[in-house]
């Protein structure tokens, strides 16, 4: 049976009503040899009815749940003990247990699981509690008081105190235990704050002179596990000097000082850093800042044509190489432009012609996201080249604004499913170079409404050879679009699509 399946078909109104010192996720502390009740308790409303309940034990997060027991109310109210486990354990109605002369290795984490029938569904209600069994309070088994070696500054009073700590105790018993501090004039005085495992006082001013002890206090639960002869309620003592509060605060503003000085240099460090970064931020900045504008030269309609900008030291016409020019980019150019960024295509390779100065813009140091109204507000990648296209690696960028939508179709197949993959860019019916990876087909299969279950992808010409021009084929799509153009939007990293492949690389597709 696997008691940790939780059917919540159905919504339950048990309510469970323990006291707060054994709340869902609670610490409980005991002594050895002592009882231990865990008294979970729950009402219910009149169309539920609980079928069995059980209890579970583990030793810690990283363990196993044991069954302890089982409380069979469906057919009988028999309490079942497992015979394997160690626990004494004895039923307390409706839900909880108690458990007898606890040991050391009893402690763990105890939790119940309720099972309720309503409207036929069951519903598993659970709580658990951490059990302690007389643990070490402290890191040694000893007690030890002592003065540190900084103060604790009151915002208040503008005064700073000295701070004894008492220590140290093991976290997990923090919350079970207290220390008091005896003042050398038999004044009883509460910790004031806690770190580390140590409860620390903040000495009132004037500082009084002498012997400062601390010790568990007695009503702390841990009190009553302890031999009277314990070093934790004997209490350990610290002898404080009142010449030690004037040292103290000078050497506690001489460490802030310090801290403050280092910190100071860090900044001062910090802002010599900054200060070079936005000087050479503003450098490269002002040089994309200084194209005021762009124009395109040499197309068929002013909607098109090779891309230029305006540079206004020298007032020329600047080429626009192709390097990294995609959809994104062209959209903000047509923008910029007065046009649509709809719609709009990039082209490279020279696609409008070879322009005639050396100085060039790139678009490696600009990353559009294609929401710009210009090229200026495209982020500029700070240590990218914006002036050497010259190598010969990279050709003039064109565009055209305001094209036709982009089209797709198979050609060549004996079924509509299958066929060369054709494009139509401005007008223009191509074929697409190489094989698609099996993302931007499924988007294919779907723009066209064919299924996408099954798709083959080839690269040679399967279905013949296409005529017009060759297009490139990285849509970058995730298949989940629904159009190659949807595709080429999102995908950072399109490019212009015309290539200087030839047909015999015609690829083809089939959807089933």
């Amino acid at each position: 049976m696997n008691a940790f399946l939780l059917f919540d078909i159905a919504s339950s109104a048990l309510q469970w009503l323990q006291p707060v010192e054994v709340s869902n996720g609670s610490f409980v502390p005991a002594c050895a040899r002592e009882n231990v009740t865990f008294p979970w308790n729950y009402t219910l409303s009149p169309e539920e009815h609980v079928m069995d309940t059980e209890w579970y034990y583990r030793e810690d997060d990283n363990s196993s749940y044991k069954l302890l027991a089982t409380q069979i109310t469906r057919t009988s109210d028999h309490f079942l003990k497992d015979p394997y486990v160690s626990q004494i354990v004895e039923f307390v109605p409706p839900a909880g247990i108690s458990l007898l002369n606890v040991k050391h290795w009893d402690r763990g984490i105890y939790s119940v699981h309720v099972n309720v029938n309503l409207h036929g569904s069951i519903v598993t209600h659970t709580q658990n509690a951490s059990l302690y069994v007389d643990a070490s309070v402290t890191e040694d088994g000893n007690l030890h008081a002592r003065l540190l070696n900084r103060t604790m500054f009151n915002n208040g009073t503008k005064e700073h105190h000295l701070l004894l700590a008492c220590g140290p105790f093991r976290s997990k018993w923090m919350s079970a235990v207290k220390a008091v501090w005896t003042t050398p004039d038999n004044q009883t005085l509460r910790s004031t704050s806690e770190e580390n495992g140590y409860f620390l006082l903040a000495v009132p001013n004037p500082v009084e002179t002498g012997d400062y002890k601390c010790k568990v206090e007695n009503s702390s639960y841990t009190s009553a596990c302890l031999p009277s002869f314990s070093p934790l309620l004997r209490g350990a003592t610290v002898f404080v000097d009142g010449c030690d509060e004037g040292k103290t605060v000078l050497e506690a503003t001489d460490s802030e000082l310090r801290e403050q000085l280092s910190l100071f240099e860090t900044m001062k460090t910090e802002k010599a850093r900054t200060d070079a970064l936005l000087e050479s931020l503003r450098v490269h900045v002002s040089s994309v800042s200084d194209y005021l504008g762009v124009r395109v030269d040499n197309g068929g309609t002013p909607k098109e044509g090779r891309v230029m900008a305006k540079y206004s030291a020298s007032s020329s016409l600047v080429r626009a190489c192709d390097d990294d020019w995609g959809f994104q980019e062209a959209k903000v150019v047509c923008r910029q432009l007065g046009l649509s960024g709809d719609n709009a295509i990039p082209w490279g390779r020279h696609h409008f012609g070879t322009g005639s100065t050396s100085y060039y813009l790139r678009f490696n140091a600009l990353n559009c996201s294609g929401d710009e109204k210009t090229l200026q507000d495209c982020p500029f990648t700070q240590g990218s080249s914006s002036t050497d296209c010259s190598s010969g690696a990279f050709t003039d960028a064109g565009v055209t604004c305001e094209a036709p939508p982009m089209e797709v179709r198979l050609s060549g197949g004996s079924t509509p499913g299958e066929g060369r993959v054709e494009l139509r860019l401005n007008g223009t019916w191509g074929t697409v170079c190489g094989a698609l990876d099996t993302a931007d087909a499924k988007v294919i299969c779907t723009q066209l409404g064919l299924p996408s279950d099954v798709i083959n992808t080839w690269s040679n010409g399967h279905f013949g050879q296409g005529t017009g021009p060759v297009y490139g084929h990285h849509f970058g799509c995730s298949g989940s679009e629904g159009s190659l153009h949807e595709c080429l939007l999102r995908d950072r990293n399109s490019r212009y699509l015309n290539t200087d492949c030839a047909h015999t690389t015609d690829a083809a597709i089939s959807c089933a």
